[in-house]
């Protein structure tokens, strides 16, 4: 999604995906010149409602927050996932090596 004012690009976001499970809100931006102008929050209301038009239920969104725009994803109902679970971020070629990963999932019954 962008929103451009003549040529000038002024905002950004995409969502992407496997089309049935897991879906990754990635890439907001707003302008520089243009925060503060309630643009993050139209492109997050524009964002949660296509979640909610096209996604099947049941399915993830996640997304990765910095501070301070996690306060904003909160209020479309984006919650940090600590201190149950970590995520991570690494090189491709060396892999994700996790500290320590809990889940709240109750051990498999075999």
């Amino acid at each position: 999604m962008t929103l451009r004012l003549g040529p000038e690009l002024i905002k950004m976001g995409r969502v992407s995906g496997d089309g049935g499970v897991f879906f990754l809100v990635t890439d907001i931006a707003v302008k520089p010149l243009h925060q503060g102008k309630g643009y993050g929050r139209k492109l997050m209301e524009e964002i949660t409602e296509y979640l909610r038009r096209e996604v099947p239920a049941g399915s993830f969104a996640t997304l990765i927050a910095d501070k301070p725009a996690d306060r904003l994803y909160a209020q479309f109902g984006f919650q940090p996932v600590s201190p149950g679970q970590k995520g991570c971020t690494g090189d491709s070629r060396a892999g994700c090596k996790l500290e320590r990963l809990e889940s709240n999932f109750p051990e498999p019954i075999i």
